[in-house]
């Protein structure tokens, strides 16, 4: 059953002026490549808003949409892909998994010592 708390709406602003919107149900796979239309993106501004489980609305700060971009590229290739046409290097979850297992495996070691 979806209801409005599953579902983040997001306003795309550039200078003031709102130029796009972008809507994901939290119970389905997000397309936030969709968002890759609205170039240059550190020049907008995405702001998350929506309502919770009770209907009360709430609304989150704005952010650069490059900054928010970032994190679904760590595991979308075609955002990952996008940002390093333009020379931003993000770097994949499996890449960083790759550089710091050793480190969480020892910590993970060192932490559940009998």
């Amino acid at each position: 059953m979806s209801t409005s708390a599953n579902v983040i709406e997001y306003r795309i602003e550039r200078d003031g002026k709102e130029v796009g919107h972008h809507r994901v149900n939290v119970m389905c796979k997000d397309h936030f490549e969709d968002l890759l239309k609205f170039e240059p993106y550190n020049k907008h501004k995405i702001t998350a808003y929506g309502y919770d489980e009770e209907e009360e609305y709430w609304e989150g700060k704005p952010e650069s949409l490059l900054k928010f971009l970032k994190e679904p590229a760590k595991s979308n290739k075609i955002i990952r892909d996008k940002l390093a046409e333009q020379g931003i290097k993000v770097q994949s979850t499996a890449e960083w998994w790759a550089e710091n297992k050793e480190a969480i495996k020892a910590r993970y070691d060192k932490e559940n010592k009998h």
